[in-house]
């Protein structure tokens, strides 16, 4: 089971080893769920809440597969997730499983680590543009101003992803091997 809080920190949200999630209100009762969203068969799954708080996200494998979930939660109790999953994984390739996602801080893009690369999802599509990166990624976060993503291996190699213009041209390693390179905008 995992939990993640609302970014205004007026719900959080669980889910469980059935891939069952609940939408709790932190200021009410909590006998009771606010909403009970459904994604059966995810194995190692994961949620979180964009920045505004209006759409979450679960994510971890259905049948060995990396999958993404993506509730709009303005639309109404009921309404199916956005579905998305890399058609270039398969069970025998799992060297590409998602460890994480997050979102852009305006909630318009999705990045989802996988064990060596990034892939950006530019919500609603449903076709990524992927990057490879050096070793084996253990984090990623977005600036605070949305302009950039990076992303860190366990080889100590950082990179910068910028989000505007074409992103396999523009991309900058700012670290790897003990040095540093400060030329990011």
């Amino acid at each position: 089971a995992e939990l993640s809080a609302r970014p205004d920190g007026s719900q959080f949200a669980t889910i469980d080893n059935s891939g069952q999630i609940r939408i709790w209100a932190l200021d009410g009762n909590l006998d009771q769920p606010l909403r009970i969203l459904q994604s059966p068969g995810f194995l190692r799954q994961h949620v979180a809440f964009d920045p505004s708080g209006t759409k979450l996200v679960a994510y971890g494998l259905i049948s060995n597969r990396p999958t993404v979930h993506v509730w709009d939660l303005t639309a109404p109790p009921g309404s199916e997730p956005l579905v998305l999953s890399r058609s270039d994984i398969t069970p025998e390739n799992l060297g590409f499983t998602l460890a994480q996602a997050a979102f852009h801080p305006s909630g318009e893009w999705l990045a989802t680590q996988h064990l060596r690369d990034v892939a950006f999802w530019r919500l609603p599509r449903k076709l990524p543009k992927r990057f490879s990166h050096k070793g084996l990624l253990v984090d990623l976060a977005f600036s605070p101003d949305g302009q950039r993503l990076f992303s860190v291996s366990q080889s100590n190699e950082i990179r910068s992803w910028p989000l505007s213009g074409r992103l396999e041209e523009q991309v900058k390693t700012v670290l790897q091997d003990g040095f540093i390179f400060p030329d990011i905008e």
